[in-house]
């Protein structure tokens, strides 16, 4: 039976469709080999902070505990977020280094995320326990028409909390930098056992100093299980070190053996990462002050909401994260055509599964808010479930967004990453929500999010260019002239 041309033509189409954008079985299950730990162990992570939040709503029933709490970790989402930017902006030169079976330079490499992970997190924990009644503060707005001993009361968990649990940040730093390197270098599993123990024993601690008679309030107790699970997150690492003798293990406690050469190298690359990171945190947190101003109630339902965010967060970062190292060790190999003919199926593959994943966020908007923050205003719940909803919606295309920008990082490709993401985020959307809560009284919080959230579009389009001009396909580890031989 003859085909006809329109058929010939539908034919063609699906064919060069099917070439472009969809992989083989090994492709995928190469990629899933990576994603799922990943997005795993981001998951095992990000749930330390859900059971934070959920054993607080045991610790009071005005909702001070939970909002001291969230407001706190809203200061840790800026250091998590700097610390990712650090692990993940030399984490470009431990991809390539490692595709490239450079082990030397990879030790250092390694050594170097390490120095740098720490010295951020102490100037943190000495911002925080210097400043930290004022962080909190001015994070929950200055809204007049609330009750006032509420937000006092919010203010005053929040500092209690985020006093202590900032001495665990040096450790997280040390946590993340490992867990990255790990996953960069493809050895998944054990940033995944690590994060399950460290999850195990928060929640068994929380529930200890919540509902045990302790001497201490539950606000501090649930800190100290966080300091606590975060040691022997460290030290189960340190022993996974002591007897794996991974390439970029030998001798990494001899942070001093590092050349001045890659320092100055990796610190041009990573710069803007981590600027690019410590930016996008902020302008996610201002978020929080500006929906302050208009209620306690608009915080709280940022706060509950911003927790079940936190996995949409996981999610679309790990998918992130996955490309990267799958796209980075190609170039490190120096398979420029293979990475950038599979960057079009992985980006293919990220926005059809976030579509899926967007699905569950928007059915579990209307009732996690009300099952696990329970003890908060009905109001806050209500504005919880649509702030959710819209962040389900727009899911799909901030993993697209989140995709593109770390393929550009994989390749080094700083200022592409600075311009579309950092950058654009305050002076986009977060610009637009500050303009519309202070100009626009008769504007209801909710649309106001939506807005907010419907920037996404304008995102994708500047990611687009800065992926289109493919300045991210090169090989940062191939040189001999500069590196050596193999």
């Amino acid at each position: 039976m003859n085909t006809t041309p329109t058929e010939k033509k539908k034919t063609n189409i699906f064919k060069w469709f099917k070439n472009r954008y969809i992989g083989n079985w090994p492709f995928y299950v190469l990629i899933l080999t990576i994603m799922i730990p990943v997005v795993t162990q981001s998951f095992l992570e990000t749930a330390i902070n859900l059971v934070d939040n959920a054993f607080a709503n045991n610790a009071g029933s005005d909702g001070a505990a939970v909002g001291g709490i969230g407001i706190a970790n809203q200061i840790f989402f800026i250091f998590l977020l700097t610390t990712i930017g650090v692990a993940s902006g030399f984490g470009v030169y431990t991809s390539q280094f490692f595709g490239a079976k450079r082990d030397k330079q990879l030790q250092e490499i390694v050594r170097i995320k390490i120095i740098v992970a720490i010295v951020m997190a102490i100037i943190f924990v000495l911002i925080i326990e210097l400043f930290g009644t004022e962080l909190v503060t001015f994070l929950t707005g200055t809204e007049p028409d609330t009750n006032s001993s509420s937000r006092l009361n919010i203010i005053n968990a929040g500092t209690e909390y985020i006093r202590i649990v900032a001495l665990s940040y040096p450790l997280a730093a040390v946590s993340i930098a490992l867990s990255f390197t790990f996953q960069q270098t493809k050895r998944v599993k054990w940033p995944i056992l690590v994060t399950l123990l460290s999850l195990v024993i928060n929640t068994c601690l929380d529930a200890v100093f919540v509902f045990g008679n302790t001497g201490i309030s539950p606000v501090q107790g649930i800190a100290v299980g966080t300091i606590i699970a975060r040691v022997v997150e460290v030290l189960a690492f340190v022993v996974i070190l002591y007897f794996g003798k991974y390439e970029f293990s030998r001798e990494i406690w001899k942070l001093w053996k590092t050349t001045r050469k890659l320092w100055i190298r990796a610190l041009i690359t990573a710069g803007p990462f981590i600027i690019n990171e410590l930016l996008w945190s902020t302008a996610i947190t201002a978020r929080f002050v500006f929906y302050g101003e208009r209620s306690t109630d608009a915080l709280l339902a940022l706060i509950v909401s911003s927790t079940i965010n936190d996995f949409a967060f996981v999610i679309f970062s790990g998918i992130a994260i996955s490309v990267s190292i799958v796209v980075g060790n190609s170039l490190g190999k120096n398979l420029l055509k293979e990475a950038e003919d599979n960057t079009k199926k992985l980006l293919f593959f990220s926005f059809v599964l976030a579509i899926f994943v967007g699905i569950f966020i928007f059915g579990c908007s209307f009732w996690v808010p009300g099952v696990f923050f329970s003890n908060n205003p009905p109001g806050s719940q209500v504005i919880a479930t649509y702030f959710t909803a819209s962040l389900a919606v727009a899911f799909p295309f901030i993993t697209l967004v989140a995709a593109m920008q770390f393929v550009v990082k994989a390749g080094g490709d700083s200022v592409g990453v600075f311009l579309s993401d950092g950058l654009l985020q305050w002076v986009g959307p977060t610009l637009l929500a500050f303009l519309l809560v202070t100009f626009a009284d008769g504007l209801n919080i909710i649309i106001i999010n939506i807005l907010f959230q419907s920037f996404v579009v304008v995102k994708m389009g500047i990611a687009s260019i800065f992926y289109f001009r493919k300045k991210w396909v090169k090989n940062l580890a191939k040189s001999e002239k500069e590196w050596g031989p193999v």
